[in-house]
């Protein structure tokens, strides 16, 4: 089982300080400002210019893979708040990111207001700034397509952004799933519009990861972007044609399946 998308980004941006160009960004270890990011960190172990630096180094990283086509900065700035402690990060995401290090919020482009993006990071994670490119992915997919991504799309395309290491928990629950029965059939998870019930979350991400695995894997990243275009304006039946020569959600379940069998047989 091969999910991870990373090796296709080129040379990983590093987490140590040490690795971490700060040219071009302003302010200080509290508060610094960069093309495409405003950081305000809480927690002397970051940064905020190292944190700034970081995140444009995963931005072009993720654009490029998302896109062939130049995105313009984002403006405004995408604001970055590493929380001093777990406290002070669940006073800003709210309760139910009690299990998580990492938080994206997304507010789409209206009528008079421009897009704008957020992101909490929990300064004290015992795995650091692990969950930056999972929750920039969120973003960069939210950029590339100008609306909401499909649920599982984004879901799964920030968790083939994570390490090996989570991925593979995923991967385990996937199997889980497909035994107990508590995964979906595509046409109901394609669909998905909100998180489903709790028994079925882990499930749903590690179908989401497989899934979007399974689709990258037929094509070059810009099909995959564009077929999830094409999903949310013609459905799903028509993109699968168009893009990847697939009949529908039937025959898309029917190979997905077959996968699967290979992947548990090998």
């Amino acid at each position: 089982m091969v999910w991870i998308i990373l090796a296709a980004l080129g040379a990983t941006p590093v987490f140590s300080p040490e690795g971490r160009d700060t040219a071009g960004i302003t302010g200080t270890a509290a508060a610094a400002a960069s093309e495409n990011f405003l950081v305000t960190s809480y927690h002397p172990a970051h940064n905020a210019r190292e944190v700034a630096a970081l995140c444009e180094a995963w931005r072009a990283r993720l654009l490029r893979f998302c896109s062939a086509e130049h995105l313009p900065v984002w403006s405004p700035r995408c604001d970055v708040i590493v929380h001093a402690n777990c406290g002070s990060y669940l006073a800003a995401v709210g309760a139910g990111g009690a299990r998580t290090y990492g938080s994206s919020l997304i507010r789409h482009r209206t009528a008079g207001q421009p897009a704008s993006w957020r992101i909490d990071f929990r300064g004290d994670s015992p795995h650091g700034l692990a969950a930056v490119p999972h929750e920039l992915m969120h973003i960069v997919l939210a950029d590339c397509l100008g609306r909401p991504a499909p649920r599982w799309a984004d879901e799964g395309l920030a968790i083939l952004a994570d390490s090996q290491q989570k991925q593979l928990l995923h991967h385990r629950d996937l199997a889980r799933g497909l035994a107990d029965r508590s995964a979906f059939r595509l046409a109901e998870l394609v669909l998905l519009e909100n998180y489903p019930p709790a028994w079925r979350v882990p499930a749903f991400y590690g179908q989401s990861a497989s899934l979007t695995a399974f689709l990258l894997a037929r094509g070059e990243p810009e099909t995959f972007i564009d077929f999830l275009q094409q999903a949310l304006e013609r459905g799903y039946d028509q993109a699968l044609r168009d893009c990847y020569q697939i009949e529908g959600l039937g025959a898309l379940e029917r190979l997905w399946h077959a996968e699967q069998s290979r992947g548990q047989a090998g």
